[in-house]
C-alpha cells in the first residue's frame, strides 16, 4: 500500500518529486514545490444592465370586492394573492425591481395606483383582475391594453362599469 499525504488521499508521489536540497520527513516532503500559482482567467467586465421596474396592481381591494364567484370568493383576494406570487417569481429572476400598488386589503383609486407606479419609475404596469362575465359559455382570460375605444360591446360595458365605480367609490 502506497503512503498518502495527510487526509488528502493523494499518494506521496502525486505532488511531484521534492526538489533537491529540501528536507524530507517520513513520507511527506517539506517545502515541496508546487510551482507558481496559475493566473486566474480574466473575466470580462460586466456591463450594467438597468433592472426594469415592474409595477403590479392587484385589482380592487378594501370596500371594493370586485367580482364575487359562485362559491363566494372575492376578486380582490384572488388578485392580491396572484400579485404577491408574481412579485416573488419576478424577483427570483434577479432582473427586475418589483413593486405592488397594494400589499394588503385596501382600496386605492385607479389614478393613485398609476401615480404609485409613475413615482417608482415603472417601465411596466400590470393590473391584475379576475373578471366575471354573465355568459357562462365564456372561458379563458383577457388582456387589456390602453386604447381610446373598446374592442366590443362587452369590453365597453365592463370598462364603463369599472371606471364609474372607481370615480364614485361605490361598489357592489
Amino acid at each position: 500500500m502506497m503512503p498518502v499525504i495527510g487526509s488528502t488521499g493523494l499518494a506521496v508521489g502525486d505532488i511531484g518529486p521534492a526538489p533537491p536540497l529540501q528536507q524530507a520527513t517520513g513520507n511527506i516532503a517539506i517545502g515541496a514545490s508546487f510551482g507558481a500559482p496559475k493566473a486566474r482567467p480574466q473575466t470580462p467586465p460586466r456591463i450594467a444592465v438597468p433592472a426594469w421596474v415592474v409595477a403590479i396592481d392587484a385589482g380592487h381591494g378594501g370596500q371594493d370586492p370586485g367580482a364575487i364567484s359562485l362559491s363566494g370568493m372575492y376578486e380582490k383576494r384572488i388578485t392580491l394573492a396572484t400579485a404577491r406570487a408574481l412579485r416573488e417569481e419576478l424577483k427570483a429572476l434577479g432582473r427586475y425591481r418589483v413593486l405592488l400598488t397594494r400589499d394588503r386589503d385596501v382600496f386605492i383609486r385607479l389614478r393613485d395606483r398609476i401615480a404609485i407606479a409613475r413615482a417608482a419609475g415603472a417601465d411596466l404596469f400590470i393590473s391584475l383582475h379576475a373578471d366575471k362575465v354573465e355568459n357562462p359559455a365564456v372561458r379563458g382570460l383577457s388582456v387589456y391594453t390602453l386604447s381610446e375605444g373598446a374592442s366590443d360591446a362587452e369590453a365597453a360595458a365592463l370598462a364603463d362599469a369599472e371606471n364609474k365605480a372607481d370615480l364614485l367609490g361605490v361598489f357592489a
